[in-house]
């Protein structure tokens, strides 16, 4: 059986008003139930509100910076997943209830992973020295687009190279496959979910990769990462992780027990 990596990415309305206890209850028997059926849990984490978020575009002026959230979709990234499995199926079938007890979507994207040190050898992101926060940088964009592919990957070179040295740890990233690859799960008003095939259609620019950084300084973070949109325009999204992940992440246990 072939292994793949997928980002399990949860969508919804960050304002809904549902129980967070049955929530975090619902990702623990998850991640429980991850162990138990062979889907290897690689990390995860929950997203500090949409509104926080620092915004990246290209415009005819070039490119600018703007205060979140981000407003062109209908949902927003509560939180994700890595897990790595042969059974996609049976992970959606184990992550329903994630869906069903807080609503939204739930999307499921392979990810393309690279023979350069790239995502499977990267640590789960723990506490950082002193004053820094752990950011996801959410890189989207027209996935059709034609692009120069090689200058592509050059200003990514370029990122994981400039990060270090100026007091950024890269701690995941990885590029997202195409989301017509993409499985679906939405809860419906009766409370029940459906299972159907990406892309998903909430958004007008799809999610491309993702870059996870330890930085004390996500201002110069956002600026070095402009960089990226030189050869690839579109969005770049900012959305720091939630600082109590280390005691309770969206998976219900802590960075150590994930890993």
């Amino acid at each position: 059986m072939t292994t793949t990596t997928y980002l399990l990415l949860l969508w919804g309305d960050p304002d809904a008003d549902f129980d967070v206890d049955a929530a975090y209850a619902a990702h623990g028997r998850f991640a429980d139930g991850c162990a138990e059926h062979g889907h290897e849990l690689l990390g995860g984490e929950e997203l500090a509100s949409p509104s926080t978020a620092r915004l990246l575009r290209v415009g005819d002026g070039g490119t600018a910076a703007t205060e979140g959230p981000y407003a062109e979709t209908t949902e927003h990234l509560g939180g994700f997943y890595r897990v790595r499995t042969s059974d996609p199926d049976g992970l959606l079938r184990l992550a329903a209830p994630l869906v069903a007890d807080d609503g939204g979507t739930l999307e499921l994207r392979p990810e393309v992973l690279h023979d350069d040190g790239s995502a499977e050898d990267l640590v789960e992101p723990g506490a950082g020295a002193s004053g820094t926060a752990t950011y996801l940088l959410l890189l989207r964009g027209d996935l059709d687009a034609t692009l120069d592919l090689d200058a592509v990957f050059a200003d990514h070179d370029r990122f994981a190279e400039q990060c270090p040295a100026q007091g950024h740890a890269i701690v995941g990233g990885e590029e997202l496959g195409s989301p017509r690859a993409s499985r679906l799960l939405r809860a419906t008003p009766t409370g029940d979910v459906t299972l159907s095939d990406g892309p998903y259609a909430e958004t007008t620019e799809q999610l491309g990769g993702y870059y996870l950084v330890r930085t004390a300084d996500p201002d110069a973070l956002l600026h070095l990462a402009a960089g990226l949109l030189e050869h690839d325009p579109g969005t770049i999204e900012l959305r720091r992780v939630q600082d109590q992940h280390v005691q309770h992440d969206v998976a219900g246990t802590t960075a150590a027990e994930a890993s």
